[in-house]
């Protein structure tokens, strides 16, 4: 899911270039895997924290045993995401928080 990682790291204003990306005052760094890595979901969590948005996440739910994730921001902005695992959940759901989009891959080519 890499498409998705770098499709977020755009959203939130960075600048991407070859599996890196331009954070503040001009710092490159790897790509982080947001979708798939907890540590990489927790930075982009503290991120999403301090543009405003809350998360929720809701495990077993009704929906085939996926996690639930529910962002929000006080503009009543509400997310609703399901996802097998928490950071997919979480980058799905962010994804659309700052897009405004849900989230689809792109065939090759495309």
């Amino acid at each position: 899911m890499r498409e998705l990682d770098k499709a977020i790291a755009e959203a939130l204003g960075y600048t991407y270039d070859r599996g890196l990306i331009r954070e503040k005052f001009g710092v490159w760094k790897d790509l982080p895997n947001y979708s798939t890595d907890g540590d990489d979901m927790l930075e982009l969590d503290k991120e999403m924290r301090e543009r405003g948005w809350v998360t929720s996440i809701i495990f077993g739910c009704w929906k085939d045993d996926q996690t639930c994730c529910v962002v929000h921001n006080n503009a009543d902005t509400l997310v609703s995401v399901y996802a097998d695992g928490e950071p997919m959940a979480k980058a799905l759901a962010y994804y659309q928080a700052l897009t405004g989009k849900e989230w689809v891959k792109k065939a090759r080519g495309e």
